[in-house]
């Protein structure tokens, strides 16, 4: 109930005792679908449950019913995928029906690189601008317990960590990245 219907979604869409205007609509680009006696509905942006509500209210608008009792379900998602991309070991969208664990999320694509950084970023689908930021700790509990969900049409964005260069008199001179959790930097 917490994903929010988009343009292509195709919609399950019952009236109660009236199955005859049972259909199965397709999302249209401005995110609305045809409901017969009340016309175009808007739904992109809405859950599942909350577009039920806005077709019951266009049917008792258009005085096209009295008391509709609505049900909508998403029979399958347009965007059924989450883009991973940036310091993977395989970038690209991969499929997703439900919202997953970022850590399920990252292993599709093979894992972080070694130049990764771990200050993750997860761009909501439907929700310009909601960014989600998780750090992907080395504390494998830290790393579980801390985990967000990622839902289909998400983008996860793994940027390339720092690098800083030890030269000189030491024992392993060379180029390391690092990563920084709230000021406190690891090498």
């Amino acid at each position: 109930e917490s994903l929010l219907i988009g343009p292509g979604d195709q919609l399950h869409i019952q009236v109660m005792d009236t199955p005859e205007m049972e259909q199965h609509p397709r999302v249209t680009d401005a995110g609305e679908v045809p409901i017969e006696g009340a016309g175009n509905v808007k739904v992109a942006g809405l859950t599942p449950a909350g577009a039920a509500i806005a077709i019951q209210n266009s049917l008792i608008a258009a005085h096209y019913m009295r008391q509709p009792v609505v049900v909508v379900t998403i029979e399958q998602y347009a965007t059924q995928t989450v883009s991973v991309l940036g310091e993977v070991k395989a970038s690209g969208a991969y499929p997703i029906a439900t919202p997953r664990s970022i850590l399920d999320v990252l292993a599709l694509a093979g894992g972080l690189t070694t130049v990764a950084d771990r200050n993750i970023l997860i761009e909501r689908h439907g929700d310009p601008g909601m960014q989600v930021r998780y750090f992907y700790s080395n504390d494998a509990n830290q790393a579980v317990d801390q985990q967000v969900l990622v839902n289909p049409g998400d983008v996860v964005l793994v940027s390339k960590a720092g690098i800083v260069y030890v030269l000189g008199d030491v024992n392993h001179p060379g180029g390391y990245s690092m990563t920084n959790n709230d000021s406190k930097i690891t090498m």
